[in-house]
């Protein structure tokens, strides 16, 4: 069995690493030692379990989905809900070549459209991340131009997967 000092000064570390304040720490070790069934080594090996398993999934909380992910996840569901809408992708993101980037921009392409379009609805969605994700000057020139006098087509800006969804259901009313 290990001794009450080394006990005390492992089992400080993880309640410091966990935020635990310095009068709960002496009383949560004070417990344990005072405990003689408890089996110290096995004591420690579930508590550094149980602060990797905080520290995972501390990180999942802290982990923001993709753009890419937000607008799959969007697409999967909207397609699976309006059966016969059709929505669309539009490619004009991305890193190129200068050599591909010219060719794309003879093609079309024009920096600044929305990723997204739902022609039945004249609706252009946007997605961005849920976090950190803000319209570029050139995202906001075409919004305003689509959501124009001339146009009068529809817009979202959707932060995120269920952004979206919440969005699209207000607009369409269900």
């Amino acid at each position: 069995m290990i001794s009450d000092e080394v006990f005390s000064a492992e089992y400080n570390d993880l309640l410091k690493d966990r935020k635990v304040k310095k009068k709960n720490r002496d009383i949560l070790i004070e417990s344990v030692i005072n405990d003689k069934s408890l089996d110290r080594n096995k004591f420690l090996d579930y508590q550094i379990k149980l602060k990797k398993d905080f520290l995972t999934d501390k990180a999942k909380k802290n982990t923001v989905a993709s753009e890419h992910k937000e607008q799959s996840d969007f697409v999967t569901w909207f397609r699976n809900k309006y059966i016969d809408v059709v929505i669309f992708a539009i490619r004009n993101g991305g890193s190129r070549s200068p050599a591909e980037r010219a060719e794309q921009i003879r093609e079309g392409v024009w920096a600044g459209v929305a990723d997204l379009y739902v022609p039945e609805w004249k609706l252009w969605i946007e997605f961005k991340r849920r976090k950190g994700g803000v319209l570029s000057e050139k995202q906001i020139i075409f919004r305003d131009y689509v959501l124009g006098d001339k146009i009068g087509d529809s817009y979202i800006l959707a932060l995120g997967f269920e952004n979206g969804k919440k969005q699209v259901e207000t607009l369409i009313g269900y």
